[in-house]
């Protein structure tokens, strides 16, 4: 997830929370590739 730029770095969020963070992440920040698949 590093071919956007996110508001927190996710280098700094621990092995575990990073995979929690990574679905949260994307229902947070819907980007604009995201949104055209689901358009």
């Amino acid at each position: 997830m590093t071919f956007h730029p996110n508001p927190r770095p996710q280098s700094r969020i621990p092995g575990p929370q990073k995979q929690l963070e990574a679905p949260i992440f994307h229902n947070r920040i819907p980007s604009k590739h995201d949104a055209q698949k689901q358009d």
